[in-house]
């Protein structure tokens, strides 16, 4: 195999043409957008016309777009910020047991400050039980999280149920998802999931790295978590990169979501030449271009091997497996450790060849002679 073959969309991926062009007249000056002279200004329109192409996108004309770092630090910010500007009405959280560790560890920190927090379960598909979830809100609930698609299995969450629930019977309560992986999959949006806030990253959408924004409802009001500066409307100090926001507004100017067909697709492919393959789930239950498999290897060693050989994979979830630990997604819905440990991640985005994934397949299959020789 001459070139890599890309299964791990999700951790690697190409800037697009439209974000490269827009960053490129900035790659060679850092301008403040917050200076007050003429290139202050011309820094300043570029970021607010990248803010505008991502509120457009993905949010409506009462939508603030806060810059951040990155899909971890947004959810951060929504989780911390929303429960300590609502903390006078009550200091009970929920979080999807099978929500990113950024929004889960978060979470767990306010527990140290006073709050309850309290993990609502999964199903077996990593799906959130809404019986549970129904249960356990409260009149002094004031955050609930529950993402949109889950970043190691790529089920999707019923978060239109989950907004239905909360605002019956915990009124007070701010809503959150973590959208990553759904952006370039799934059609949504933050006012039609009747959502408060949504982090979203910028490599999803084929912008460029380190950076991420908060999607807020404009009536909606937070705390800031970092201090000495008055930038992205006080919530986060600090110089924001003109280049970056740029980039991340083009890319979501020219997304594009993944054809509903291409987990059919590659189900039959994988199942024709992967026969010891275990579905962690059926591709039928989740986004466009995320398939989760266990195989009768370690998915490190698999990972490895086939990268040797030109084909990208991921050990279910990479930031899960830079833990050192199982996956948690997956201890939540049931599967043990040791098939946890066999469990990868497959990836998709545009571009995809099936001929490629086939010859992927060929790969893997090899990997696993030579592991298990």
């Amino acid at each position: 195999m001459t070139s890599l073959v890309n299964l791990d969309a999700l951790g690697v991926s190409n800037l697009s043409e439209a974000a490269g062009k827009a960053m490129s007249q900035w790659l060679g000056t850092n301008a403040s957008p917050s200076s007050l002279h003429i290139l202050g200004e011309a820094a300043a329109e570029a970021v607010e016309v990248g803010r505008d192409q991502i509120r457009s996108a993905l949010g409506g004309k009462n939508t603030r777009v806060i810059f951040t770092s990155g899909a971890g630090e947004s959810d951060n910010l929504a989780v911390i910020g929303a429960s300590q500007k609502g903390k006078r009405k009550g200091k009970h959280i929920l979080v999807c047991q099978a929500d990113p560790l950024s929004v889960i560890q978060a979470a767990k920190s306010l527990s140290k400050q006073g709050w309850s927090v309290e993990s609502v379960p999964v199903d077996s598909k990593g799906i959130i039980d809404l019986v549970a979830l129904a249960k356990m809100l409260k009149v002094n609930t004031t955050f609930v999280s529950c993402h949109l698609v889950n970043e190691e299995t790529g089920v999707i969450q019923p978060v239109a149920e989950v907004v239905e629930l909360v605002r019956e019977k915990s009124p007070h309560a701010h809503i959150h998802s973590s959208a990553r992986a759904a952006v370039n999959r799934l059609h949504f949006n933050l006012d039609w999931l009747g959502l408060d806030s949504l982090s979203i990253d910028s490599q999803c959408a084929g912008g460029p790295s380190g950076i991420g924004a908060l999607l807020l409802k404009d009536n909606i009001r937070i705390n800031s978590i970092l201090h000495g500066g008055a930038e992205e409307g006080g919530m986060r100090p600090g110089n924001l990169s003109t280049a970056l926001a740029a980039g991340m507004g083009a890319a979501y100017g020219g997304i594009i979501e993944l054809p509903s067909e291409v987990n059919t697709e590659v189900e039959r492919i994988i199942s024709e030449k992967l026969l010891s393959l275990q579905w962690t789930i059926k591709p039928k239950y989740c986004a466009p271009g995320i398939i989760s498999i266990r195989l009768p290897v370690g998915a490190d060693a698999l990972v490895l091997e086939c990268g040797l050989a030109g084909v990208l994979l991921s050990p279910s979830s990479g930031c899960t497996a830079s833990t050192g630990g199982p996956s948690h997604v997956l201890s939540a819905m049931g599967i043990s450790e040791n098939d946890a440990i066999q469990t990868i991640r497959i990836s998709l985005t545009h571009g995809y060849e099936l001929e490629e994934i086939s010859l992927a397949c060929d790969v893997i299959s090899d990997a696993i002679g030579k592991i298990t020789a």
